[in-house]
């Protein structure tokens, strides 16, 4: 049986994807389960179907999924490994292994369909008999000609080799800076424009990702 399930689908888990265990490096406390079941966000569409309450929004509605995902299936005996402040997975091994998940030069993960509008939303520990995802390997930025993502970056950061988190940090936490809650760079890019995050899904991303950019200066 292949995992995809049509309801969370239909919520914005466009991405459902079965790692065998004993095919990766896991933490202890999993390492008996037989399968990983890794779920993403594609686009926009989980954002508009929750409510942003209180803390960590997406993370209590993701596990809430996970949990009446396994309900659904009848299977009582699982971990959720992610998101959880527990213990930490590598969750862009898990991309790579899936072939979700390529870099790209944002220094974030690139897909072929989706671009870079998806992330892992959770990750399930299961002694479940799915089939085992297939890689099928594709690289977007290796076939993009233009590269507009690097005219297209106010503070240089992003370039033909290694992106600058310097440049991008500094840019970032200038006053007035367009880039606080946005990224023109990322925004440039024309793999899977179609999925894009509306404005105020880009806003609570980069707003929260700024809280830490600033904490981490002060603390420097």
């Amino acid at each position: 049986v292949k995992l995809f399930d049509d309801q969370l689908a239909g919520l914005g888990l466009g991405l459902q994807g079965v790692v065998n265990t004993r095919n990766v490096a896991l933490p202890e406390f999993i390492r008996d389960y037989r399968q990983l079941l890794i779920f993403a966000h594609t686009g926009g569409e989980l954002w508009r179907n929750i409510e942003l309450e209180g803390e960590d929004p997406l993370d209590k509605t993701s596990i809430g999924l996970a949990e009446d995902f396994m309900r659904r299936i009848g299977e009582t005996d699982y971990e959720i490994a992610y998101p959880t402040d527990l213990f930490a997975i590598d969750l862009i091994a898990f991309g790579r292994q899936l072939g979700w998940h390529n870099d790209s030069k944002l220094s974030i993960g690139i897909n072929a369909q989706f671009g870079t509008w998806f992330a892992y939303r959770f990750v399930i520990a299961a002694n479940t008999n799915f089939f085992e995802t297939v890689f099928v390997e594709a690289h977007p930025c290796e076939t993009c000609v233009r590269k507009p993502c690097i005219d297209a970056c106010p503070g240089a950061a992003v370039t033909e080799g290694v992106f600058d988190l310097s440049r991008c940090s500094i840019e970032r936490l200038r006053p007035d800076s367009d880039c606080a809650e946005n990224c023109a760079a990322r925004l440039a890019c024309p793999v899977g424009t179609e999925y894009r995050y509306e404005p105020e899904q880009v806003r609570y991303h980069y707003g929260r990702s700024l809280v830490f950019l600033r904490a981490y200066q002060e603390d420097s």
